[in-house]
């Protein structure tokens, strides 16, 4: 599974609610100026393998991460 956002103008924000893919991948692309999270319902990704790229300046938020095998985070952003 695949997941792209961004959120670049002035208070704009992309929050999503848990990702399940049990015995796939979940790969979140997120980008922005402005906050990109998984915060809703209990915020967590759960999958086989799991990899989170973030770049731009805005927050991120993730709450829970359960990944079985492999958990990979670039991050190519100014970290606060």
């Amino acid at each position: 599974m695949t997941i792209t956002a961004s959120a670049n103008d002035a208070g704009s924000f992309v929050k999503f609610d848990d990702v399940v893919n049990t015995f796939g991948s979940v790969t979140a692309t997120l980008s922005g100026t402005q906050e990109v999270s998984f915060t809703e319902g209990s915020g967590q990704i759960t999958a086989d393998s799991v990899e989170i790229t973030r770049s731009g300046s805005g927050a991120t938020t993730i709450d829970a991460i359960d990944a079985t095998t492999t958990l990979t985070v670039t991050i190519t952003a100014p970290v606060r």
